[in-house]
């Protein structure tokens, strides 16, 4: 996927746009697709270093979800939806429940981890509206 920069209201002095079309910001992917993440229902696959900003890049997705899910009185609507955020470790599935957890406090979402070490009952799953789960080995 390429976005240009003048469909993207990503402003060129500040993600320092090359000749290229090439982000130059220390978020390239973040830069290169928030609008994507943040502002449509398409799905992405995104591949990036660490520190790239592929966090930030999923809690656009996860914000675009919320946006989703608003009562008409702004309120959210926690029973419908659910976040699954999978990670390759137990380590970071620890890190990003704590991560993603603050981030979305303030939104009345619960985020919970769910690894091979970890079970949950029936009412905490529908009690949680995000999970950062890994396969069991």
């Amino acid at each position: 996927m390429s976005i240009h920069p003048e469909s993207t209201g990503c402003p060129v002095s500040h993600v320092g746009l090359s000749d290229n079309g090439l982000c130059g910001c220390s978020q390239r992917p973040f830069c290169q697709v928030y609008e994507t993440a943040l502002l449509s229902p398409e799905n992405m696959l995104l591949c990036a270093p660490t520190g790239a900003g592929k966090t930030n890049v999923a809690m656009l997705a996860i914000l675009h979800e919320l946006g989703l899910h608003r009562k008409p009185d702004g309120r959210l609507d926690t029973s419908a939806f659910k976040i699954v955020y999978v990670a390759p470790m137990k380590a970071l599935v620890a890190e990003m429940v704590g991560n993603l957890g603050s981030r979305l406090k303030p939104f009345g979402v619960n985020v919970r981890e769910l690894t091979g070490d970890v079970s949950l009952s029936r009412a905490q799953i529908e009690d949680t509206q995000a999970g950062a789960y890994t396969r069991s080995r």
